[in-house]
């Protein structure tokens, strides 16, 4: 029985082992899954935000909000959003998270052949929730259920109106499914959705994803911080011209090369302090003038720095999150079930809205209890067909994945193929 002693306790000090770090003050090491676990809560946490920031202006206008609501943000007006609740800076969190974790890996050894394949791979993988995020409310117009319009006259709220569901005027053809069908593809070029207003972000998601994965190619390697810094600079003053959330996916890159491999970490009161300023960074909402902001000349220019000035507090929130010390976070699986449920949730929360929210207002008709009925209702759906979307999601991307393994494996087959052997000269 000595051998079956020696197995055991080689099992368990290995199990140690992987649970903890063999020091003296005994860190934890946390598991290849558990590792970026913080950012998983970190970006559900930036969709639920999003939610409550279209439910905000979809029903909550700031003239019918109190004075001590305005006061501290909780309205959705100019110069000031409390940042969780404020969309664009979620939106800004959101690409942050996505230049790092698909740039993570590919930092580490240059691979044009691996960049390449996450190229190709990154509409198959945005497009299928991209689909059923415009089949939706496409099928709940034809069907009549969408009732954005007439709550809106009740509500006040101009966005609820024109953006909250399916667009009807000026230039939009009627809406039809086949007309969805075609919006789903057509909205990752032009950066507009006739049948989901949330869906704008694909088309910058993609061409950002493309700019991230093409400078990690160029900065991947050793460490040449003059040069990276020039590269990036340059690509990314490119990828502002687009918009400024591409710009953010490229800077993003230079950040993630550098934090991948150093073990630097900050105190829980840095942490909290790099957080704090982040957010209230991220709490600015189209602060500039609004005559600037409509000048013919100067807008475009406001537009974008209004993004920066995003994308600046969202780096700060990602680097205070994912550098805490000692956080505990990461063991939550509600932290991965809140990162896995992000994209689906993001995708399908405005027709809900304007569909089961709306109709619960003007069915009881507008008041307090009406609001927060539909947004109980409204949260409670939006869940449940998030987790079926999400498990959806996930079996295709593993598809994807699976797919890319196996064309991988194929072309270096013939490439090994290719390549004569020492057997074969003459």
């Amino acid at each position: 029985m000595n051998w079956f002693r020696e197995v055991c306790k080689t099992k368990l000090l290995h199990a140690i082992r992987h649970c903890y770090r063999l020091s003296s003050r005994g860190k934890r090491v946390l598991t290849k899954s558990q590792r970026f676990d913080e950012l998983e809560l970190l970006r559900g946490l930036a969709a639920l935000g999003v939610v409550v920031y279209h439910f905000l202006r979809a029903f909550v206008a700031p003239e019918r909000t109190s004075d001590f609501a305005q006061a501290v943000g909780l309205a959705i007006e100019r110069p000031f959003v409390l940042s969780p609740i404020n969309g664009p800076f979620m939106v800004s969190i959101f690409f942050v998270l996505s230049s790092f974790a698909l740039t993570v890996k590919l930092l580490g050894a240059p691979a044009p052949v691996s960049v390449g394949i996450a190229v190709a791979k990154r509409f198959p993988r945005l497009f299928p929730v991209t689909f059923i995020g415009v089949m939706l409310p496409a099928a709940l117009y034809v069907a009549g259920l969408m009732f954005n319009e007439p709550v809106a006259a009740l509500s006040g709220s101009e966005w609820l109106r024109d953006s909250g569901g399916v667009k009807v005027d000026g230039p939009w053809p009627a809406p039809s499914l086949s007309g969805g069908v075609a919006d789903s593809v057509r909205l990752f070029g032009r950066g507009l959705s006739q049948y989901n207003s949330a869906l704008w972000t694909m088309r910058y998601e993609l061409l950002g994803s493309i700019a991230a994965l093409g400078t990690a190619l160029l900065i991947a390697g050793r460490r040449r911080p003059l040069l990276d810094t020039v590269i990036v600079t340059v690509v990314g003053l490119l990828a502002l011209e687009v918009h400024a959330l591409c710009a953010l996916c490229v800077t993003t890159v230079l950040i993630t090369k550098y934090l991948r491999d150093s073990s630097w970490s900050l105190s829980p009161v840095a942490a909290s302090a790099m957080i704090a300023v982040g957010l209230l960074i991220g709490s600015t909402y189209k602060p500039f003038p609004e005559e600037l902001a409509l000048d013919p000349v100067l807008g475009e220019h406001i537009l974008r720095l209004d993004w920066v000035i995003h994308g600046a507090g969202a780096t700060m929130v990602f680097l205070g999150v994912h550098r805490w010390r000692r956080r505990q976070m990461a063991d939550w699986p509600f932290a991965r079930m809140l990162g896995r449920l992000s994209f689906a949730v993001y995708a399908i929360h405005i027709p809900v809205i304007a569909s089961l929210g709306a109709g619960i207002v003007l069915a009881l008709g507008y008041g307090l209890g009406s609001v927060l009925l539909a947004a109980l209702a409204s949260a409670v759906v939006i869940g449940i067909v998030a987790h079926g979307i999400a498990y959806f999601d996930q079996w295709w991307v593993m598809t994807i994945n699976r797919t890319a393994r196996v064309l991988t494996s194929i072309r270096k087959r013939d490439a090994d193929t290719a390549v004569p052997s020492a057997s074969d000269a003459p």
